[in-house]
């Protein structure tokens, strides 16, 4: 059996929802949400597929170590590593109008 979770679905999408579930032979609960829209739990027939490998730590995204090393760290943090305020001060600069880039101020 395989299980889905479709949350915050609109009450004008219920029916395409059951359409598709019950198109794939698959069955659903529903649970009102406070805002007005709905959980489903859908479970349909068969195994699931196997589990892939994870990514972490793969050759083939040789960044994500670097940016699991700096999950947390702010720019203006004591001791935030040299790459992190280098690219905080490129995204504020690249926020600026470009008549201001160069300190100059237009009235």
């Amino acid at each position: 059996m395989i299980t889905r979770v479709f949350t915050d679905v609109p009450p004008g999408a219920l029916q395409m929802m059951a359409n598709t579930i019950a198109a794939d032979n698959g069955t659903f609960t529903q649970e009102p949400q406070d805002d007005g829209n709905f959980t489903l739990y859908a479970e349909f027939p068969g195994d699931p597929p196997p589990e892939q490998p994870s990514a972490r730590g793969a050759s083939a995204f040789p960044w994500m170590a670097i940016a699991e090393g700096e999950i947390g760290v702010a720019a203006g943090q004591a001791g935030a590593p040299g790459r992190a305020r280098r690219l905080w001060a490129r995204r504020v600069v690249e926020r600026r109008l470009p008549s201001q880039r160069d300190g100059a101020r237009r009235i």
